[in-house]
């Protein structure tokens, strides 16, 4: 059986955070987030509310005591000394001003999926400092990217879907969807063509500029809307692999439509145009969701005209839609589940504490 063990986590992503805070401390590890989640005291807007165990009010005490609530991504010297193991999302300049405060506790640095030459650049110049973990197999071996030296998956728990039902819409959480829409595929005229075809929801932040929005849906919707959903119609925008809303469809059992590699290929050749400064390390080799849907756990689409008569498919035929829900969940169980991902992190844990200890 696994140690527990004392985590100080710098979060960039509130709903990532959630995820990972929850499957930690579920799993019997204690984490003090600097994040959205490191101050029960301090409310704010969130779009999820912080569970009792997220919080260790001791620590908080010392941490404020040092001084580090001025600067939340700056870590108090003889802070780290509290915690077995540091995990820092996404930012290596976050592991490259804290170096002194990390002092020989053992750091991860965890890719979301948003790396670019220069951030690879700076990932690789923190040499052995660092253990680089991947939330991709994509982004193994790319040219240009740093040392890679694990792949760990996102993590869903499956207890919180229900199972899937179907219903007479589709379904897309997409945010930002007119400002984004150059970069997005399908991008927004082309999500409407499949929305005409068969009509499809739409929830997100900042769509207001879209006539077919329904605004944000709040947290404790989301599984009731996928559990009813007739499909899950996926927007993929660059540079990430994959994203949490095509995890949450395929646990949910709902049936995924997503663009395939074919048409984000046909767009590559777009992307020298797109000043989002991912241009230099993106290709469309990162997009990871078809291998997700493959052998029948999903549906991918050439053309939008093609989405669209996929989407009347589902529509028309429940028997067909329910064998690619059952597919679906039961490839996003083997793939995202908690459980299974837990395990994966404390292997992680023991390997490179152990090796701190044999050096000591």
């Amino acid at each position: 059986m696994s140690r527990n063990y004392n985590i100080l986590y710098l979060s960039c992503h509130e709903i990532l955070e959630y995820d990972d805070l929850r499957m930690f401390t579920q799993y019997g590890h204690k984490v003090f987030s600097l994040g959205t989640f490191h101050d029960p005291n301090k409310p704010a807007n969130h779009l999820r509310q912080g569970r009792p165990e997220f919080y260790n009010e001791e620590l908080l005490e010392r941490f404020v005591a040092l001084d580090g609530h001025n600067d939340l991504r700056r870590v108090p010297l003889n802070f780290s000394r509290y915690f077995d193991v540091v995990i820092v999302n996404h930012f290596p300049e976050w592991v490259r001003f804290n170096l002194e405060a990390f002092g020989d506790t053992p750091v991860i640095l965890r890719s979301i999926g948003q790396s670019s030459s220069a951030i690879e650049r700076d990932y690789n110049a923190l040499g052995d400092r660092v253990k680089i973990i991947r939330y991709s197999n994509t982004e193994v071996n790319k040219p240009g990217f740093a040392k890679t030296h694990g792949v760990i998956y996102f993590s869903k728990f499956k207890e919180d879907y229900e199972i899937w039902s179907g219903g007479d819409a589709g379904l897309t959480f997409q945010n930002d969807f007119c400002s984004r829409t150059e970069y997005a595929t399908p991008n927004l005229q082309e999500w409407r063509t499949i929305h005409d075809a068969s009509n499809c929801r739409l929830f997100g932040r900042n769509n207001e500029d879209v006539g077919e929005s329904s605004g944000l849906a709040p947290a404790e919707d989301m599984s009731n809307l996928l559990r009813r959903a007739a499909f899950y119609l996926y927007v993929y925008t660059r540079p990430p692999s994959y994203h949490l809303s095509v995890m949450e469809a395929l646990m949910a059992g709902t049936p995924v439509l997503a663009p395939s590699a074919k048409l984000i290929a046909s767009k590559a050749s777009m992307a020298d145009k797109w000043d989002d400064g991912y241009t230099d390390a993106w290709t469309e080799d990162r997009y990871e969701v078809p291998s997700f849907l493959a052998e029948g756990a999903g549906l991918t689409y050439d053309t939008a005209e093609e989405g669209a008569s996929l989407a009347k498919m589902l529509h028309e035929k429940p028997d067909l839609a329910a064998g690619y829900s059952a597919r679906g969940r039961q490839r996003a169980i083997e793939k995202f589940d908690a459980a299974t991902i837990i395990t994966q992190w404390n292997d992680l844990f023991e390997k490179i504490c152990a090796s701190v200890s044999a050096n000591v």
